[in-house]
């Protein structure tokens, strides 16, 4: 009696769980990087959304605000 690896249904086996846990450690890694730098929403719509608040809370006067603003949409194209 052989007692080898069988017939090549073993191999694609191990290729597929070596493949599996390489996405794995990509997929923490990502997800760490994406902790680290603030999320997915780190870009221009939170900046406006600083702006609103800090108008909001009567820091930028109207004028400033939408100079702001006009240089978010110009800066992120």
């Amino acid at each position: 009696m052989m007692w080898g690896y069988g017939s090549g249904a073993t191999l694609w086996w191990m290729a597929g769980e070596s493949l599996i846990g390489v996405l794995v450690i990509v997929a923490v890694v990502v997800g760490v990087i994406l902790v680290m730098r603030g999320g997915l929403g780190n870009g221009a719509g939170s900046a406006r959304r600083i702006l609103e608040e800090r108008f909001a809370g009567g820091e930028l006067d109207e004028d400033e605000f939408n100079r702001r603003v006009a240089a978010l949409k110009t800066s992120h194209r």
